[in-house]
C-alpha cells in the first residue's frame, strides 16, 4: 500500500513536469527582477542599462536593458553574492550587492538620481530576501577568513555552525541545532548527503572548500526534509576564468601541524556565444583541495590536568570539483571527496582534589577519588597506558547534469553515493590475573559500523507570472554492516555490558581467556520522499510558500529480524511579509518527518522510529544600514519519537554513540541576531547572536525507560559574538566570544555542577602579499583564557 502511495506521489510529479515543459529551471539557482525608477516621481525608467557581475569571476557578466515598465528579469542565477550596476541616459550610476537564493525571485529597486555633468557611482548591500520565506542565515569564505572561528580544528564545520543563532557545540565535535541532537542535513549544490553514523570525529570536507553556504532552521519549503533539524546549503568553488592557487601552512602548540592547498581556474574553448570576448568562460573548469592536521590535542580532554593524554589525532580531506559545459544548455558538474582520520579516545588522567567529592577521574566511569584509587591499587587510564583509538572514512561523490531548453527553461537531476566507515579499536595492554572488581580501564573494544547510501534526485520549477511551481523526488538506498565486540576489564563493567545488551556479555570460558563475543548486526532499507510547492509572490511585499511533502521510511534488522515501515504526508505553509522597505516579517507552520540514522538503538538491532515534528516560526528582520541588519526569531517544537543520541555504555569514553526514541518532546526559544558586512570587503565586520531556548523530554522511551527532565539539547543561554577589522592594504585583526549555559554544554566545575562554558578566540592576519607579494602571516589563538 504504501509503495503504492509513493508511486502516486511520483506520478504526480511527472504529471506537474508535463503541463508546464516550457518553463522549468534547476533548484539551485534564483532570479533578480531590477526595477529601475526616477526617485523625483517613482515613475519607471526605460532602456536602462543593467549589467550583473559574479562577484567570485567564475562567470560572464550579463547585460540587459529595462522594458518600459522600468523592469527586466535576470536569467537564472547560481545562489550567490552577485553585483547589479545600472546605468541609464541622464541619470547616474548606481551599484548593488545581494546574495541569491535559492528558487526565488529577488525584487531589487533602484531609484536614479538625474545626473547633469557628474556619474555618481553608490555601491549598496542588499541584505534582506524579502520574496523568501526561509529561516537562513548566509556565511561566505570570507567569513570563514576575517573572524577566528575554528574551535580548534578548522577542517570541522562545528565553528562555523555555532556562529548561527540556536546551534551549540559539545566536546565531542557535534553541534546540537535547536534542541535536537544532530538531524543536519547538508545539501552539496542542491545534492542532499545521506546521514551518516553518529560519533565520527573526522572531518566530513574542509570548510575552505566552501564558497558559501545558506543555514536554514526553520520555515522549511516542501523540498527541504530528511534530517531536517537544520539544511546547510552550501556551493563548492568553482574554477574562475582567471586561475588562482592557494596554499596555507600553520603550526601551533600541542605540535599541532595543519596545512591547506588549492587550485581552480577553466580550460577548453570559449562557450558558445563569447568567442568575441576579451576573457570568455571556458567549457571546463576545475577546483581542487586538499588539508591535513595533526595535533596532540584531538578532542576536548575529560581532564583538565594533562590535555595530551592519549589525546593524537591525524585527519585529512581531498575533495575535487569538474564542471564541463560541452554546449551553451548543458553543464556536468563532477565532485568528489574523502575524508580520511584517525582519532584517539583521550584517557583519563586525574583530577585535581577539589573534585574529590564527586570523583577524580579513577576506576570505572572516573568515580573514584585518588584516595579511594590508592587504597584499593588502581592507576589512571593514563598511568596504566589505556590505547583506544578511532578510525573514520567520509567520502561522497555526486554527478549532476543541468539542461537548458531556453532562457527560462532548465533541469537538473543527480546521482550520487556516500560512505561513512567508523571503526572503534584498541592496543590496550594485556589484562593479567581474572577479572578485579573495578580498574582503570574498562572495556576492550573493537567495534565497526559501515554505512553507506546510494542516492538519485532531481527537481523541476515551472515560473508562471507570479507563481513558482516546483516538484521533486528523493531516493536514498540505505546499508549499514555493524559489528560490536567489547571485552569487560572489570566486574563493574561486566555489569554495565549486562545491563546494555546481554548477548555481548562473555561466557565463562570467553571471561579466562580474555575474549568476548562478537555481535553483528546488519540493516537495509530506504528513505523516500517527494513534493510539491508553489511560490506565490502575491505583490513585492508578500510571498507565500506552501506545499506537500510524502516521506517513507523502511529499515530491515537482520540481528533481531525485525522491519519498521513509517510514512507521512507533511503539510507546509510559510509566509513572508514586507511591510516596509527594509523590514520582513516571516511566519510558518511546518509539519517534519526526520529519518533516524544508520546508527543502533540503545539495544543493539533495535530500529529507531522517525520523529514527527510539529514546528512553528515567526521572525522580524530590519535592514538597519546598508550593510547592517538585525533580526528577532521564536520557534516552537511538539516532537513525537525525538531521536536522542548518546553512548552505548553510559560514562565510558569509548566513542560509542547510539539512539533512542524519546515519546515527546517540546522546545521552543528565541533567537536573536545582528550582522554588520564591511565595505567591499574592507573596514568592519560583525556578527552577534543570543539565543534562549529549553528542550524538555517527557514520558518513555522505546525501551519503557523514564526519560530524563533535560537532555543534552538543552541549550539555555548562548551568546557568540564577533568583530573584525580589515585595512587597505589587507590586514585584519578579528576577535570572537563564546559564552554557553546549556546544562550539558559546558565543563565540570568545583563541586559537581555543570557551569557556563566560555571560550575567546582572536585572530591576526598581514598583507596577503606580504612574502615575496605572494604569502602572508597569520597569527590565531583558540581559548585565549
Amino acid at each position: 500500500m504504501k509503495s503504492k502511495l509513493f508511486c502516486k506521489a511520483i506520478a504526480a510529479l511527472c504529471l506537474l513536469c508535463c503541463l508546464t515543459p516550457s518553463n522549468l529551471r534547476a533548484d539551485v539557482l534564483g532570479r533578480i527582477e531590477v526595477q529601475v525608477l526616477n526617485v523625483d516621481d517613482e515613475k519607471p525608467v526605460p532602456g536602462a542599462s543593467v549589467e550583473i557581475f559574479d562577484r567570485k569571476g567564475q562567470r560572464s557578466e550579463l547585460r540587459l536593458k529595462t522594458a518600459q515598465d522600468g523592469k527586466v528579469l535576470s536569467p537564472p542565477l547560481e545562489n550567490r553574492s552577485w553585483k547589479v550596476k545600472v546605468q541609464a541616459p541622464s541619470f547616474g550610476t548606481q551599484e548593488k550587492t545581494l546574495e541569491i537564493s535559492s528558487d526565488n525571485v529577488q525584487v531589487l529597486k533602484f531609484r536614479m538620481e538625474p545626473a547633469e555633468t557628474t556619474i555618481v557611482v553608490k555601491e549598496e548591500r542588499q541584505l534582506l530576501k524579502k520574496s523568501s520565506p526561509a529561516q537562513s542565515v548566509q556565511r561566505d569564505s570570507q567569513f570563514l577568513e576575517r573572524f577566528p572561528l575554528a574551535n580548534q580544528n578548522p577542517q570541522q564545520l562545528t565553528g562555523l555552525l555555532s556562529t548561527v543563532p540556536g546551534f551549540v557545540p559539545n566536546s565531542a565535535n557535534q553541534v546540537h541545532p535547536r534542541g535536537e541532537h544532530s538531524a543536519t542535513s547538508i545539501m552539496i549544490q542542491g545534492f542532499q548527503l545521506g546521514g551518516a553514523n553518529q560519533g565520527r570525529f573526522g572531518p566530513i570536507m574542509d570548510p575552505r572548500v566552501l564558497e558559501s553556504v545558506e543555514i536554514l532552521t526553520g520555515s522549511f519549503a516542501p523540498e527541504y526534509g530528511s534530517q531536517s533539524a537544520a539544511i546547510l546549503s552550501s556551493r563548492i568553488h568553482s574554477g574562475g576564468k582567471t586561475p588562482e592557487q592557494k596554499f596555507e601552512l600553520g603550526v601551533g602548540n600541542y605540535n599541532t601541524t595543519t596545512f591547506f592547498a588549492s587550485g581552480g581556474g577553466q580550460a577548453g574553448k570559449a562557450i558558445e556565444g563569447q568567442e568575441s570576448s576579451d576573457n570568455p568562460e571556458k567549457i571546463f573548469s576545475y577546483y581542487v583541495a586538499a588539508s591535513g592536521r595533526s595535533t596532540g590535542n584531538a578532542l576536548e580532554s575529560p581532564q583538565p590536568r594533562n590535555q595530551t593524554a592519549h589525546n593524537q589525532g591525524e585527519s585529512g580531506t581531498l575533495l575535487g570539483k569538474f564542471d564541463l559545459r560541452p554546449t551553451k544548455d548543458d553543464e556536468l558538474s563532477l565532485i568528489l571527496n574523502v575524508a580520511p582520520a584517525r582519532t584517539e579516545i583521550a584517557n583519563r588522567s586525574g583530577l585535581p582534589g577539589r573534585y574529590a567529592d564527586v570523583g577524580q577521574g579513577y576506576g570505572y566511569g572516573g568515580a573514584l577519588s585518588e584516595e579511594q584509587a590508592n587504597a584499593i591499587g588502581i592507576l589512571s587510564q593514563e598511568d596504566i597506558g589505556q590505547d583506544i583509538y578511532q578510525d573514520d572514512v567520509n567520502a561522497f561523490g555526486v554527478l549532476q547534469w543541468r539542461h537548458k531548453f531556453s532562457e527560462n527553461t532548465t533541469s537538473m537531476f543527480s546521482f550520487g553515493t556516500n560512505q561513512s566507515n567508523l571503526d572503534v579499536k584498541n592496543d590496550n595492554p594485556l589484562q593479567v590475573g581474572g577479572l578485579p572488581q573495578d580498574g582503570a580501564i574498562e572495556f576492550d573494544p573493537r567495534v565497526k559500523r559501515h554505512a553507506n547510501h546510494l542516492i538519485s534526485s532531481g527537481s523541476l520549477t515551472s515560473e508562471q507570472e507570479s507563481h513558482t511551481l516546483k516538484g521533486g523526488y528523493y531516493l536514498d538506498f540505505q546499508r549499514s554492516d555493524d559489528s560490536y565486540r567489547l571485552t569487560p576489564r572489570s566486574q563493574l563493567a561486566l555489569d554495565a555490558l549486562q545491563e546494555s545488551d546481554p548477548r555481548l556479555v562473555p561466557s565463562l570460558p570467553e571471561l579466562q581467556n580474555g575474549t568476548s563475543p562478537t555481535v553483528n548486526a546488519d540493516s537495509t532499507g530506504y528513505y523516500h520522499a517527494a513534493y510539491v510547492q508553489d511560490t506565490w509572490r502575491l505583490t513585492d511585499s508578500l510571498s507565500v510558500n506552501y506545499g506537500l511533502r510524502y516521506d517513507t521510511y523502511h529499515q530491515d534488522q537482520d540481528l533481531r529480524g525485525k522491519s519498521l515501515n513509517k510514512d507521512q504526508f507533511s503539510p507546509r505553509l510559510n509566509l513572508s511579509y514586507a511591510p516596509l522597505e527594509k523590514t520582513v516579517i516571516r511566519a510558518s507552520y511546518n509539519r517534519l518527518f526526520i529519518d533516524p540514522p544508520l546508527s543502533q538503538g540503545s539495544i543493539i538491532g533495535e530500529p529507531i522510529s522517525p520523529s514527527r515534528v510539529h514546528q512553528y516560526d515567526v521572525s522580524i528582520e530590519q535592514q538597519v544600514a546598508s550593510r547592517q541588519k538585525m533580526k528577532v526569531a521564536y520557534f516552537y517544537k511538539d516532537i513525537q519519537n525525538q531521536i536522542d543520541t548518546g553512548l552505548l555504555i553510559p560514562s565510558t569514553q569509548l566513542g560509542i554513540f547510539t539512539s533512542v526514541n524519546l515519546a515527546r518532546a517540546h522546545v521552543q526559544g528565541v533567537e536573536l541576531s545582528y550582522d554588520l558586512l564591511p565595505e567591499a570587503d574592507r573596514g568592519t565586520s560583525a556578527f552577534a547572536t543570543y539565543s534562549y531556548s529549553v528542550a524538555r523530554p517527557f514520558g518513555l522511551d522505546n525501551q519503557g525507560e523514564e526519560v530524563e527532565p533535560y537532555n543534552d539539547h538543552d541549550q539555555r543561554n548562548t551568546v557568540n559574538a564577533g568583530l573584525a577589522y580589515t585595512f587597505s592594504g589587507g590586514e585584519s585583526l578579528g576577535i570572537s566570544q563564546y559564552y554557553g549555559s546549556g546544562i550539558f554544554s559546558s565543563a565540570l566545575e568545583e563541586g559537581g555542577p555543570r557551569e557556563a562554558r566560555t571560550q575567546t578566540n582572536i585572530v591576526a592576519s598581514s598583507d596577503p602579499k606580504l612574502l615575496f607579494n605572494r604569502g602572508g602571516l597569520k597569527l590565531e589563538v583558540q581559548n585565549l583564557f
